[in-house]
């Protein structure tokens, strides 16, 4: 990591400042799926119809780090069993969420550290 923000645009940094290493998308449901179910939620409840709060919440998550991963809106609503525009919504609030919602906060922070 440099001082210079323009050299670090483009690249993900944790918290110590070392660039995280690029995955593929198929390592990058691998893993959402193994953190998924580690922190207690099945992956077929997740991809279900229902619309419990917690769910919704870890359907946010999920839907934004497979974005982040390179994953378009079309194959993560495949993935999911929901249309494109859902999940957009879902990436859309879970921004809005994250900044003001520490329930959201811990959840993705614990998703992250899984």
């Amino acid at each position: 990591m440099t001082n210079n923000i323009y050299l670090n645009v483009g690249y993900l940094y944790d918290k110590d400042g070392k660039a995280q290493e690029e995955i593929t998308k198929s390592q990058a449901l691998d893993l959402t799926k193994k953190r998924v179910e580690l922190m207690g939620y099945s992956w077929h409840e997740l991809k279900s119809a229902k619309r419990y709060r917690y769910l919704t919440d870890m359907r946010k998550v999920v839907c934004t780090y497979l974005y982040d991963n390179r994953w378009t809106f079309p194959q993560i609503g495949k993935l999911l069993k929901m249309d494109h525009t859902s999940v957009i919504y879902h990436r859309r609030t879970f921004n809005e969420l994250l900044q003001t919602d520490d329930q959201m906060q811990t959840l993705w922070l614990q998703f992250k550290n899984t």
